[in-house]
């Protein structure tokens, strides 16, 4: 009784620190968006720094959508239920995390600027380990030594890239559709802002939004 007791009340805690963190992360979407909407960059126009930037930001974003698409079809409906170790999960704890971290940079290169996704990156850098810590204390109240064990051999966030040779797959798995086509929808938004961003640029250069400010 204590246990199910227990596991309620981590549940009702993690919807609250999640709808927080949902809502504290697109209140800061939105106010990067508002800064880069009046801000332009310092290149040359199709220039070389211009066009690698856009190509990195491309890149980038594809790589969050593929590989959030990849850790849904594992955990999507077993969160909370089953510790998940196999897939993305073998290569590090928080793989959901590590490809929102690589989307967020990719869609602030969408400025074409290095100012925009450095400041993503501290923003993650700041706020991010205090969650991932919070979720991993719940972890290790629902799991115990199985999760103890499961850290000892993963990492917490940047991927062990050797694990890739001996990536833990299944050969078989449930995937559950609705929930996967949640997360398409999810991760449809990086693409979406991404192109929202990178349309500013055009917006500034037929005079439609003021630029105000200058960056590198």
């Amino acid at each position: 009784m204590n246990a199910k007791h227990n596991a309620a009340q981590i549940s009702s805690w993690n919807l609250f620190v999640r709808g927080f963190r949902v809502a504290t992360t697109r209140a800061a979407a939105l106010l990067a968006c508002a800064a880069a909407m009046v801000t332009e960059h310092n290149w040359p126009e199709n220039g070389w720094v211009d066009t690698m930037m856009e190509i990195c930001g491309f890149v980038l974003v594809l790589i969050c959508t593929l590989g959030r698409i990849w850790c849904s079809l594992y955990i999507a409906g077993r969160k909370q239920k089953e510790l998940v170790t196999e897939g993305p999960y073998s290569l590090t704890r928080n793989p959901l995390y590590f490809f929102s971290l690589i989307g967020a940079v990719g869609v602030a290169c969408g400025t074409e600027t290095i100012t925009f996704p450095l400041l993503v990156a501290l923003a993650f850098a700041l706020y991010y380990p205090h969650v991932i810590r919070n979720e991993e204390d719940k972890m290790r109240a629902l799991f115990g030594e199985q999760y103890t064990l499961y850290a000892a051999r993963v990492p917490v966030f940047f991927p062990n890239f050797r694990a890739v040779l001996r990536l833990e797959e299944p050969d078989s798995y449930l995937v559950r559709p609705r929930l996967v086509r949640k997360e398409l929808l999810r991760v449809g938004w990086f693409i979406a802002v991404f192109l929202i961003v990178h349309s500013f640029e055009w917006l500034h250069e037929i005079g439609v939004l003021p630029v105000m400010f200058h960056l590198r």
